[in-house]
């Protein structure tokens, strides 16, 4: 694979390896806003070591790394890159870093040179275009929002320098592709807490239908429900009613959702209507937990309190 063409007249693109740390470090020394605020701090020794010899999280799966310097008629670099092939999945490219000179900064230059990069990109096989963006850095944020990227999901508690930061993962679809394309490539990258709703909402739709095999393996072993009446089923019980007619859902329509969600834990709240065959309707507050057991999530406990209408 070529590297990449620069679309700005004077200056050519070197991918930077073994021996290049001394002039990407000067880089760094000479255009410090980046670090300043991204990691709170100056820019510190070893930086450009480990912008290029830094490796991906473990179990990360990818083509190469890439790491590119836009090097001016003097030597000096005005621009740097850090893209990651694959990364992930198959055609999605992750762009690392991206630092432009501050002096080349508000006349476009940032602009082009990205352009040039994306091009590349889409030429060698690149379907989505893929990066962070610390949140609250404006400046960036506009930038990449700009060219096109949309937040697929945020990561809190981010420790880059002195900062801890949350994370804005973006994307942007080389060919017209939707987010549930993306999703379905890079699961990791949905926000846990649409998960949880589309299996709250799952779940939910499993016993409208009896769908007991679904929802058997949907729920612990020790589940248990509190139902807005007050009684308490197990598991075994829930189901068998379910499955003998004692218990019959005409439908379960749910408000929106708030969810909270944890390492290995969830918990989702909404007001929901219950409808029965007999005419009769329930409004409740709907409060589930679900644990991450065996990399699946499983719901635990459930407790509806019923809604009464004013007195």
């Amino acid at each position: 694979m070529n590297l990449p063409r620069s679309p700005l007249a004077g200056l050519d693109v070197v991918e930077l390896g073994a021996g290049s740390e001394p002039s990407l470090q000067a880089f760094f020394e000479a255009n410090p806003l980046y670090f300043q605020a991204v990691h709170g701090e100056p820019v510190q020794p070893g930086e450009a070591h480990e912008e290029i010899h830094g490796e991906l999280p473990a179990g990360w799966p990818f083509t190469k790394k890439w790491v590119f310097g836009y090097r001016d008629a003097q030597g000096g670099l005005a621009a740097m890159a850090n893209v990651v092939t694959d990364l992930l999945a198959l055609g999605v490219w992750h762009v690392g870093t991206f630092i432009v000179a501050t002096s080349r900064h508000g006349n476009g230059d940032a602009r082009r040179l990205y352009e040039g990069l994306e091009s590349w990109a889409r030429e060698n096989g690149a379907r989505w275009m893929r990066l962070g963006v610390v949140a609250g850095h404006a400046r960036a944020e506009r930038f990449w929002e700009g060219r096109g990227y949309r937040e697929v999901r945020r990561r809190e508690g981010v420790v880059m320098g002195r900062r801890t930061n949350v994370i804005r993962v973006m994307a942007k679809p080389l060919h017209g592709q939707s987010l549930d394309d993306y999703y379905a490539l890079v699961p990791r990258d949905r926000d846990p807490a649409d998960v949880i709703r589309a299996l709250e909402m799952r779940r939910t739709q499993a016993l409208v239908e009896k769908n007991l095999e679904l929802a058997d393996r949907m729920h612990a072993p020790e589940y248990r429900l509190i139902t807005p009446a007050g009684k308490a089923l197990d598991k075994a019980g829930y189901l068998e009613a379910l499955r003998s007619g004692d218990l019959t859902y005409v439908a379960w329509e749910p408000d929106a959702m708030d969810v909270r969600v944890g390492a290995d834990m969830a918990l989702v709240r909404y007001r929901a209507t219950l409808r029965f065959p007999s005419g009769k309707v329930v409004h409740c507050w709907h409060t589930d937990s679900y644990e991450l057991r065996g990399g699946e999530w499983l719901a635990v406990w459930s407790q509806a309190t019923a809604i009464h209408p004013p007195a």
